[in-house]
């Protein structure tokens, strides 16, 4: 049980479970008649944005200190969790696109943040180079998003 957990949680599965259990709560609550979809939604985002960060951005070095079975994990399914994730971001994209530009555009605004958050895009003088490096900035932006 505790393998079949662990790789849930390595490939980011588990976080996207929850994410759309928890779109699927609250969907029930508000009584939204499309709490299917706000949960798919809601599993697609996460789980790019998470693969993402653990695959795309991956520091095999760094990640053996820290986690050894992550790493080893993620060296053998990292190209397939990607495209994966790619694939079901396109999805997203179709799917979100079908009900307007607004639900697209809070469907697409998860990555946008997502990339700000974990890519070096402030300039290279500067004392913080990514949202994340931010002192309190990186629960925020986690919890806003």
């Amino acid at each position: 049980m505790r393998a079949v957990l662990l790789k849930l949680a390595y490939s980011n599965l588990l976080l996207a479970f929850a994410a759309a259990a928890g779109a699927w709560v609250c969907a029930q609550q508000l009584d939204i008649h499309q709490a299917g979809e706000a949960s798919l939604l809601s599993f697609l985002s996460i789980y790019f944005i998470y693969t993402f960060a653990k695959t795309v951005r991956f520091d095999p070095v760094a990640d053996q200190v820290n986690d050894p079975e992550r790493t080893e994990f993620l060296l053998r399914w990292r190209r397939p969790l990607v495209a994966l994730g790619v694939v079901g971001y396109a999805a997203g994209l179709l799917l979100s696109a079908r009900h307007g530009g607004w639900v697209l555009a809070t469907f697409a605004f998860g990555v946008g943040v997502a990339i700000l958050y974990d890519v070096k895009f402030l300039p290279s003088g500067w004392r913080y180079r990514r949202l994340k490096d931010i002192t309190g900035v990186k629960s925020l932006v986690v919890a806003a998003t």
